[in-house]
């Protein structure tokens, strides 16, 4: 498969030319550096390691992007193509949360593909670091965040690149070492931002794997979304079914450990509320151990649109403020004033950064705030707006289904 030119105006301003220090010298595909394409891949599979293999050979520009839909191997072609590189650099693999990255490193050790010098783990790890707590004049601490001057990685793989915001990215690629960046070209575009790394992918893999449909009822599920944009009533597994019984959600355990989904912000609202009736979290107000979700950029505390987290700690400040430590799932630590009126809103407030940072519940999210999110568990309830076109409503229907790793229960008719 031709690697084409990538359509992305970050990744073309830090391209990198023959002969950049901080690039690792160009392996060639046909010479002993680079092992033969591994037999047992798919076809399209080894055409999307053969263009990883020319990338890495050219140099022609810092970034390749390779997309892939649920259940095409995406991993596996990453691990089998870094397994390949005899004289292999020093590798970074990320992903936006924590919890994408352990899975990700689960995947690598399994496949042989990940050395003790290697970095698995969040974005925000690899590149950021703390640079102390700074104390206002009102007395009010919070920990303000940096990039780091340089990474301990010659070649960057990050993974669910899709949730990628535009100012994540070009801290990324400032350091002007080749990027693979894989995600998952089905999906919906980012919310809140034009900025969209899959848009159009450099590489695609298209291709289900035929173990993946039968020993998967979620990837027949994505495969139905994706190509007709219907899910009939039914049992498609032990753990996946589509029903019109709005009460099952309920019967379901533990409550706050499933991710629930829907299409509008007036289900949010009124779902966040029954979750956390039903939890005994009664109080108006958020509480430690509530789940939260960010809804506006923060870059000065490196938390942005659609993060999660957990509360560890929140006190009122004022009239309109909470004090709060909040532990998001990207491994930042959060410390810093968020604003009391924004829990429970259908609409996100007008925000300007240096008054504070805008967050919900996130217990149940739109689609849309999910991409790039994974659950066990998931309870998506369909909810089609009338400005949706029908590509738009497969991939809002795709991208719910594809948040669910093991159970999912779709609510509609």
């Amino acid at each position: 498969m031709p690697v084409g030119q990538n359509t992305n105006r970050s990744a073309d301003l830090h391209s990198t030319q023959k002969g950049d220090p901080h690039v690792p010298n160009a392996v060639p595909v046909s010479s002993a550096n680079v092992s033969k394409v591994n037999l047992n891949l798919t076809q399209d599979q080894k055409k999307a390691q053969e263009a990883i293999f020319a990338w890495w050979r050219s140099r022609s520009k810092q970034v390749l992007t390779m997309g892939g839909y649920a259940g095409t191997g995406k991993t596996t072609v990453i691990a089998e193509t870094i397994k390949r590189l005899s004289k292999r650099p020093r590798i970074a693999f990320c992903c936006y949360t924590g919890k994408a990255s352990d899975i990700l490193r689960e995947k690598l050790i399994k496949a042989g593909a990940i050395k003790t010098s290697d970095y698995c783990g969040t974005i925000h790890g690899l590149i950021y670091e703390k640079i102390g707590e700074d104390e206002g004049d009102d007395g009010k601490t919070e920990i303000l965040w940096r990039k780091k001057d340089s990474l301990k990685a010659d070649f960057l793989v990050v993974d669910e690149a899709s949730m990628v915001s535009k100012e994540v990215w070009n801290d990324l690629a400032s350091y002007r070492v080749p990027i693979l960046a894989v995600g998952d070209h089905g999906q919906l575009p980012p919310v809140g931002d034009k900025y969209n790394l899959m848009e159009n992918p450099n590489v695609r893999l298209e291709t289900i794997h035929r173990q993946a449909d039968e020993e998967s009822p979620i990837i027949k599920l994505s495969l139905m979304a994706r190509e007709t944009g219907q899910i009939p009533v039914g049992e498609y597994g032990p753990s996946v079914i589509k029903t019109q019984d709005k009460e099952v959600p309920w019967r379901m355990k533990p409550l706050d450990k499933i991710m629930f989904l829907c299409g509008r912000n007036k289900t949010r609202v009124s779902l966040n509320a029954q979750i956390r009736s039903r939890l005994s979290l009664h109080s108006p107000e958020p509480a430690v151990g509530d789940r939260v979700i960010c809804l506006r950029n923060a870059k000065r505390y490196k938390v942005f649109n659609g993060m999660l987290g957990s509360i560890n700690s929140i006190k009122v400040s004022g009239q309109h403020w909470y004090r709060a430590r909040i532990k998001m799932d990207s491994d930042v630590l959060f410390k810093g004033s968020i604003a009391q009126a924004q829990f429970g809103q259908e609409s996100t407030l007008e925000y300007q950064e240096g008054q504070g940072c805008l967050f919900d519940w996130g217990y149940a999210l739109t689609v849309h705030k999910a991409q790039g999110s994974e659950s066990a568990q998931v309870v998506l309830f369909e909810e089609r707006f009338f400005q949706m076109d029908d590509d738009q409503w497969r991939r809002w229907l795709y991208t719910g289904v594809t948040r669910a790793s093991q159970e999912l229960v779709i609510i509609g008719s």
